[in-house]
């Protein structure tokens, strides 16, 4: 299992990075979702004979297994997700015949997760941007550890440091999202009012809403929704857009700066992770 997992920053797909996180030696995660614009990246990716490809299903997945290129042998069910054992079955149906992959955000996640099947986990901490629960990241790690001999991978507040901490504490591997968001092979795909945001902010400024962590500035209106919102009403409107989409930031959002400094390009971040 490759060690370090690269997914998009945003709930947006790009066959560009998708190549860049390749090339660098990292497991590239493609998001699956109603308006991700997967379709067009994954053709992209088949044309060009991707494979070692891993897609995240995310709630509002509106993709079939059939429509997977045989390119795609990893599917992360990501938070929020129908993960039973017949949906593991179905995914598993794809034409690469892929593994299938939890990410859980509770230790009873986890339970419900390994009892349906999966091939392996991902620990998301409650500091991560999006779905998530009330554990931490490295809390939910030993958790997960703790459950058997299944791989456990951890997502949420990975840098340099934490990504060699999780490996010492068990974990087989590490996921980044928001950490690769100013990279140049995000540029198009990340806007750019967020690329400045991303630049200043300190990751208090989040909140949890439908249990969804959100950028939660005070003029926008995620920091006034009730925290009870339906989760599906949050979901639909998941996006990059700040002031019009409710945008998953997590409070390791300041490392996107930090890791695009230390960091000039995504190969170097990779080689030091």
């Amino acid at each position: 299992m490759d060690r370090v997992w690269l997914c998009s920053p945003f709930p947006y797909a790009s066959s560009r990075l998708a190549r860049a996180v390749t090339d660098a030696g990292a497991r590239a995660v493609v998001p699956l979702g109603a308006h991700t614009g997967a379709r067009a990246a994954l053709r992209h990716l088949d044309r060009r004979g991707a494979t070692s490809l891993a897609v995240e299903v995310l709630a509002d997945c509106d993709l079939d297994p059939s429509e997977l290129p045989v390119g795609v042998d990893t599917v992360l069910l990501a938070a929020g997700t129908v993960a039973d054992a017949a949906t593991l079955e179905r995914w598993r149906g794809a034409p690469g015949a892929p593994e299938v992959v939890v990410e859980v955000t509770s230790h009873t996640e986890a339970l419900e997760a390994l009892e349906a099947g999966c091939d392996a986990l991902v620990a998301k901490g409650a500091e991560a941007g999006g779905r998530v629960g009330e554990t931490a990241a490295f809390i939910l790690l030993q958790q997960c550890v703790e459950l058997g001999d299944t791989p456990v991978l951890v997502r949420g507040g990975i840098g340099e440091h934490t990504a060699a901490a999780a490996i010492a504490g068990g974990a087989a591997g590490v996921v980044l999202d928001v950490q690769v968001a100013l990279y140049d092979e995000c540029l198009g795909l990340v806007p750019e009012e967020l690329r400045r945001v991303l630049h200043t902010v300190d990751g208090s400024e989040t909140r949890v809403v439908g249990g969804h962590r959100l950028y939660a500035r005070p003029d926008l209106e995620a920091a006034t929704m009730a925290e009870d919102t339906p989760a599906e009403a949050v979901v639909a409107r998941l996006g990059a857009a700040v002031g019009t989409d409710l945008v998953p930031l997590g409070q390791d959002a300041h490392l996107a700066a930090v890791m695009a400094r230390r960091h000039p390009t995504l190969h170097r971040l990779v080689t030091t992770l």
